[in-house]
């Protein structure tokens, strides 16, 4: 009788990575078909793969012009960071609701990137993972991923690491 119960649950199990395949296999035919010079620009940026481009393509669409600003897209992928103030007092610090499935991408790609070798991210991450909690970090590599993958979007550019760095960035790593 187990048997038969795990020979189902294997069944059952190829079953759905076959269709997840399809799927997959499906939405990459579509990205490539409508979307291939937005599409291509993302998957430059380190920690974005395949999958996280086509998830932030699916929920941010291929503009963006939705969004008047990187930082309506940030409260709107629930990025932003809140405060509560009372008397004067900071009383917490937590991100905003947003769009769960963007967030997991962004948080996910800002989590590797943080621990990468790139100095944009390594020394943003660092920096602040010294000072206190390693998600605040990653939160904040995924706030900066945000913001690179509006400018690709926004003005149809390919992702160059030294306009990622920052001027201030750039002077101390070449030193």
């Amino acid at each position: 009788m187990d048997r038969l119960l795990l020979e189902d649950s294997l069944d059952r199990y190829r079953f759905c990575t076959q269709k997840i395949d399809r799927l997959t296999q499906d939405i990459e035919v579509y990205i490539l078909d409508y979307f291939p010079t937005k599409y291509e620009p993302l998957l430059e940026v380190l920690g974005i793969k395949e999958t996280g481009a086509a998830t932030i393509l699916g929920e941010i669409g291929p503009n963006v012009d939705a969004f008047s600003s990187v930082e309506n897209l940030a409260s709107w992928a629930g990025l932003s960071l809140s405060s509560y103030k009372s008397a004067g007092i900071k009383k917490s610090s937590r991100t905003t609701r947003g769009n769960n499935y963007l967030k997991t991408v962004l948080v996910r790609s800002g989590g590797v990137t943080g621990r990468s070798k790139e100095p944009a991210f390594n020394q943003l991450y660092y920096r602040l993972s010294n000072k206190g909690s390693k998600m605040k970090a990653v939160i904040a590599c995924a706030h900066k991923l945000l913001r690179i993958v509006y400018k690709l979007l926004k003005e149809r550019i390919h992702y160059n690491v030294e306009k990622a760095l920052g001027q201030l960035q750039q002077r101390l790593v070449h030193k």
